[in-house]
């Protein structure tokens, strides 16, 4: 490679590793700040915390997907747990989100809301969900939407953490996207990260 090439890779290098730092040090002090507050309210000693931390990965060589899954007991009734994933361009250094992936944003976001509620429809899952369910799966890719939306060569895994669009008695709200279902509403940038047509 040139040099200019491997200055490339090193920072985009530095700016993922920074993210994953980031993320390791909240995770941290979430843990401390607990043991903080059990201290000031003056419990007794319980079961210790715990916080463990797995991983999904696919790639390509312009693109990074990491789905990253965690359990933690920091105190109280029961563990938890949850996901969140990470969309790196690895050519221009950068966190992307699946919607920049798309020609038209609006058009993949609704694609996959449309999946996302037939599969809840086929499965008959909305009894155990929040009322406001078809408006939280509409929202999959915004703020409080999907936990993790986990880009991988076959499609797209949207995951709902618990007490997101059900009660914590009902779990992860997991939902497979087939590829065809938004690949057509993908943009020549989005085609070339997830290498879609290149042979």
């Amino acid at each position: 490679r040139s040099d200019s090439a491997a200055e490339s890779l090193a920072e985009a290098a530095r700016v993922f590793n920074d993210k994953v730092e980031e993320f390791y040090q909240l995770k941290l002090g979430e843990a401390a700040q607990a043991a903080r507050n059990d201290e000031a309210i003056g419990l007794e000693p319980h079961e210790p915390y715990s916080d463990e931390i797995g991983y999904q990965l696919f790639y390509t060589d312009s693109l990074i997907s990491v789905q990253v899954d965690f359990g933690y007991y920091f105190g109280g009734a029961h563990p938890n747990h949850a996901s969140q994933s990470w969309l790196f361009d690895v050519k221009n250094a950068k966190f992307i989100t699946p919607l920049d992936l798309a020609g038209d944003p609006q058009a993949m976001s609704a694609a996959v809301a449309e999946e996302i509620l037939r599969q809840i429809d086929e499965k008959q899952l909305a009894e155990n969900l929040w009322p406001e369910y078809p408006d939280i799966a509409a929202g999959w890719s915004q703020e409080p939407g999907a936990d993790a939306a986990f880009i991988h060569g076959a499609g797209m895994t949207i995951t709902f953490s618990p007490y997101n669009l059900a009660a914590y008695a009902w779990g992860d709200q997991i939902f497979e996207i087939p590829l065809e279902v938004y690949q057509p509403l993908l943009s020549d940038y989005g085609l070339s990260l997830l290498e879609i047509g290149l042979g």
